[in-house]
């Protein structure tokens, strides 16, 4: 049984699976926008619910420079961790990130964080992009959600703005990087 009580509705409205789309005057056009890749989405299999293999050594090449060298870490359930050196000196983590989100329309999150020796976040970047319905979302606005999260610490949480449409996508990012910022920390700690 379909339940749209409280939800907003339009001059048009299309509903796929439990995601209204809208059409509202001449500025909301969400069935113009969306339609095709929830369609695509919801009927045609793809690998957005599996885990992808990443490019850690490239990713921690990009954010701690040429000469950093990757080792893997260990594997938390969902998580993949790598150690970065620099010229033979601890230099921080590079991460795997990997939650799955419930939702027939939406690709599980997963990417790559960068994390300094004194677990401050340097970078994420998306394995998975990011996406709204099925459709990737523009890249500057993709890049002003991930610039959230740089220089997150262990042990200060942050809120961060949602992307509208994407918000179990971002709620997975935040939570994700809240966790793993929390591992890092248990295991310096521990030394």
């Amino acid at each position: 049984e379909l339940n749209l009580q409280g939800s907003e509705t339009g001059d048009v409205m299309v509903v796929l699976s439990r995601f209204p789309l809208i059409n509202k005057g001449g500025q909301r056009r969400e069935i113009e926008q969306y339609l095709a890749a929830a369609l695509k989405r919801l009927l045609i299999w793809s690998d957005m619910k599996q885990r992808r293999k990443p490019e850690a050594e490239a990713f921690a090449k990009e954010i701690f420079g040429e000469k950093a060298v990757v080792e893997k870490d260990g594997e938390q359930p969902a998580d993949i961790y790598y150690k970065v050196a620099v010229d033979g000196k601890p230099a921080g983590w590079v991460v795997d990130v990997y939650r799955e989100i419930w939702c027939p329309v939406c690709a599980n999150a997963q990417f790559l964080m960068a994390v300094s020796a004194q677990a401050k976040v340097k970078g994420v970047k998306p394995v998975h992009e990011l996406e709204v319905l099925g459709k990737p979302l523009p890249p500057e606005q993709a890049a002003s959600f991930l610039k959230q999260f740089k220089d997150q610490e262990a042990g200060k949480r942050r809120e961060v703005d949602a992307i509208s449409g994407a918000t179990k996508t971002s709620h997975a990012y935040e939570k994700g990087v809240n966790e793993v910022l929390g591992e890092l920390k248990r295991r310096s700690e521990k030394k």
